[in-house]
């Protein structure tokens, strides 16, 4: 069996093979599906399903990309989503230099 391919980012010219493996900050995700897709706008375009495993609880769950992600993806179940809070502690540093560099925005102003 060929050793899978381990990507570091969702950016794509084409469909990954099925089974490539996608790893974020120690977080393991991967690809269990692609399917073409018709947008609002009529343009055909591929979304990914990928597998990964909860860092709250551990339990299995899915999400679906396109061939691009240019922001974060789940981190955990739909039970325990949690915007804005980050998994790891790398996460959390790097969030708190955000905050210090850029302040605090308040919502609504």
């Amino acid at each position: 069996m060929p050793k899978p391919v381990v990507i570091q980012t969702i950016d794509f010219n084409k469909t990954p093979a099925i089974g490539a493996l996608l790893m974020k900050e120690g977080q393991r995700y991967e690809l269990v599906a692609a399917n073409g897709h018709i947008r609002k706008d009529g343009t055909p375009t591929i979304l990914l399903t990928w597998r990964s495993h909860c860092a709250d609880c551990g339990s299995a769950f899915e999400i679906v990309t396109g061939l691009h992600t240019k922001g974060s993806i789940n981190r955990r179940c739909p039970l325990h989503t949690s915007p804005g809070r980050s998994v790891t502690a790398k996460g959390r540093a790097r969030q708190q230099t955000f905050m210090a560099r850029h302040g605090r925005r308040q919502v609504g102003r």
